[in-house]
This record gives structure tokens, C-alpha cells and sequence, in this order.
């Protein structure tokens, strides 16, 4: 399992979020047909931790998760629910062992041509690559 299967197994089993957006969470690009609210997430960039033996198995993903909603106040809900759930997590999600998930930026967002309000999470996910 990646580390990307399981974020989306654990956001569609947490019921805060799914009570939301159902099973409208999408890997790197939704469909500018897709029915709003929904979530996208996106891997970044990925640091490997090396040491003068090698590689340590030890690996950091920065991972972008997008809300996007006809509201502002939706999204922010989303979004709440998204932080709460992904925030401070250290153990198995699926078979992958998370060391920890932190968040490291949130901001908020119009877009002028779809009108759609966005919020952006980032999260920094070290996980091990067995």
C-alpha cells in the first residue's frame, strides 16, 4: 500500500469527513465536472533520510491537501475535519507505519473563474519505507 492509499483509506473511513464530501476525495486532480464539496490530495516532494550507511528506511512526504466547496464556511468545516483527523496521527494507517503527521501551513482561497473557495493543508507525513 502507498503512502497516498492509505491517506485516502483513512479519510473515507472517518466519518467527520465522509459526512461531508462522501467519497469525493481525489488523487492530484478533480474533474471540473465533479460535484462540490470534494477534497484533493497531492504528494509534493518526499526527503529520504540517509545516514553514512545508507538509506535509513526513514522518509518525510509533504503532502497537499485541497478543500474545495461552493462555501467558504464549508471548506472550513472540511478542512477542520481533514486537520483533526490527520494532525498528530503516529501509528499504522493501512499497513503503512506513520511516525508522525504534522500540519505546516493552511491558507484559504478564491478562484475567480469557478468561484470556487478553497482551503490548502499542508501536511509534513514521516512514514517508513520498509
Amino acid at each position: 500500500m502507498t503512502l497516498e492509499e492509505a491517506l485516502y483509506s483513512h479519510m473515507t473511513n472517518q466519518a467527520g469527513i465522509t459526512a461531508l464530501v462522501g467519497t469525493r476525495i481525489y488523487p492530484i486532480l478533480m474533474a471540473q465536472t465533479a460535484i462540490l464539496p470534494a477534497i484533493v490530495y497531492t504528494r509534493i516532494s518526499t526527503v529520504r533520510e540517509y545516514s553514512l550507511s545508507g538509506f535509513t528506511g526513514m522518509t518525510t512526504a509533504r503532502i497537499q491537501i485541497d478543500i474545495m466547496a461552493q462555501y467558504a464556511s464549508t471548506a472550513k468545516t472540511i478542512a477542520d475535519s481533514v486537520r483533526f483527523s490527520l494532525d498528530g496521527f503516529v501509528g499504522l494507517m493501512g499497513d503503512v507505519r506513520i511516525a508522525q503527521i504534522m500540519t505546516d501551513d493552511e491558507q484559504a482561497f478564491y478562484d475567480n473563474q469557478t468561484e470556487y473557495k478553497r482551503i490548502m493543508l499542508d501536511f509534513l507525513v514521516t512514514y517508513y519505507e520498509d
